[in-house]
């Protein structure tokens, strides 16, 4: 990296010092593709800031409802522990298996989000970054498909994107009965996508 006098950083290429890291286009937008370009002397496509990773939510054990079904809890379908089974929405009934121990990890900058009743966590099936991938519980491995960034909205709730793929955790098709699969898909910032997070511990 290249301190530069704004404050900004040029991100250099270690194989070939004349190229760095730009944004295609000159597009500040949302999904701009970020790409190895020849560098430049003062262009703004090339400069990035370093922000500090921030938590943005207190650790410790929730319950998660959608906004489009607020009545509604994720749960691990049948309270069973094994690996693979499918996070769903669900009545709450004060389970263990619909209680979230959700953990900030300093060092990535991202949560762990842990089920109570099995101390498996939320992972994204097989690493997919197909969307429409189902959400299960799977016994941690340290996987980016186990890691999560959480980002507050404008109203307070919260949005959980999978660090794998960027995809949104996500309540399919804006299903609001029980057994509604949990998945991933692209963000488009409906309430299956932004959540409640109630603490409970």
């Amino acid at each position: 990296m290249a301190l530069q006098n704004d404050g900004s950083y040029v991100i250099l290429s270690k194989l070939n010092t004349q190229y760095c890291l730009g944004v295609r286009g000159d597009v500040p937008a949302n999904e701009s593709n970020v790409i190895l370009t020849r560098t430049q002397a003062g262009a703004v496509s090339q400069r990035f800031y370093i922000a500090p990773i921030t938590q943005v939510l207190q650790n410790g054990t929730y319950t998660m409802s959608p906004l489009s079904a607020s009545y509604r809890v994720i749960d691990i379908r049948g309270g069973t522990t094994d690996n693979l089974t499918p996070a769903i929405l669900y009545s709450p009934n004060n389970g263990m298996n619909q209680r979230m121990i959700i953990t900030f990890q300093q060092d990535s900058g991202y949560y762990v989000i842990a089920i109570a009743h099995s101390g498996k966590v939320l992972d994204v099936t097989g690493l997919n970054r197909t969307p429409g991938t189902a959400v299960i519980q799977y016994q941690s491995n340290g996987g980016y498909n186990q890691l999560w960034d959480i980002s507050v909205a404008s109203d307070g709730s919260y949005i959980i994107r999978s660090a794998c793929n960027d995809l949104s955790l996500d309540v399919f098709a804006e299903g609001t009965d029980n057994l509604t699969p949990i998945i991933v898909w692209p963000y488009h910032g409906r309430a299956n996508q932004r959540w409640r997070l109630i603490r409970v511990q």
